[in-house]
């Protein structure tokens, strides 16, 4: 599931524009809708989110590494968002799913 919003209505963060929403919330209403499990935290699985860096005019996918290391996840989520192919991608601590934060796991 991919919550998204235009560019031109994107929050200022910084040197950045990002989704007005957080997962907490979005995690909410998939679960009302029976999207997920209604008992599984937002923190178990795999997440992330596109900032938009302002003054390079680049777009940056930061997402868990069980996401990041899916090719076939990757392309689905820029081609649904309808990024450039010259984003960029990243690992951000935040976005670390219940997996991934297990020793040993996801390094």
């Amino acid at each position: 599931m991919i919550d998204s919003t235009r560019l031109s209505q994107a929050e200022d963060y910084g040197n950045f524009k990002v989704h007005p929403g957080d997962h907490y919330a979005v995690w909410e209403r998939l679960q009302r809708a029976g999207t997920v499990p209604a008992d599984m935290e937002y923190e178990v699985a795999p997440r992330g989110r596109v900032v938009y860096n302002s003054p390079t005019e680049r777009f940056t996918l930061l997402a868990d590494k069980c996401i990041l290391k899916e090719t076939n996840v990757v392309r689905s989520i820029l081609w649904e968002l309808n990024l450039p192919p010259d984003t960029r991608y990243g690992s951000d601590d935040h976005y670390r799913c219940d997996r991934c934060l297990r020793p040993n796991i996801g390094d």
